[in-house]
């Protein structure tokens, strides 16, 4: 019987299916686990750090799961907001000297997200940003994902 390992997780979240989804911050990976039969599987992330959309796609540092209770499985991987749903990743949005894809920022652009929380009703996801630079602000995104 093989089992999961998981590198500094950093994010969990309970998924439409009732499954738990896990952040495995340094492999890489969206991992999901059925919590009947504790199966865990990787739904995105090839394990190799990387921007790239699409199945199973490339992840960088995944931190700070939430769900939207319809599918998707909202995330940040430095500097950028993603989202997983459909069975492929998906780019929101990028820092502030980045661009835009698959969605829009408000504004000239985001610095990272700190945390994210998603209100199942309207579906707008909520970001405090981080920084370094700028105060950290509270960011509402109603990007539209296929």
């Amino acid at each position: 019987m093989r089992t999961a390992q998981f590198a500094s997780p950093d994010g969990l979240a309970i998924g439409d299916d009732n499954a738990l989804y896990v952040a495995d911050n340094l492999n890489e990976r969206l991992r999901r686990i059925d919590l009947i039969t504790n199966v865990v599987s990787t739904v995105a992330g090839d394990g190799t750090d990387g921007y790239i959309d699409g199945t199973p796609g490339r992840l960088n540092s995944i931190r700070g799961l939430a769900s939207d209770g319809a599918g998707s499985i909202y995330f940040y991987d430095f500097f950028r907001l993603r989202v997983y749903r459909n069975g492929r990743l998906y780019t929101i949005a990028t820092d502030a000297a980045g661009s835009v894809s698959d969605g829009y920022v408000d504004g000239a652009g985001q610095h990272p997200p700190g945390r994210l929380a998603v209100n199942p009703k309207s579906g707008t996801l909520y970001s405090v940003t981080v920084s370094n630079i700028t105060f950290p602000r509270l960011v509402a995104y109603e990007a539209v994902v296929p």
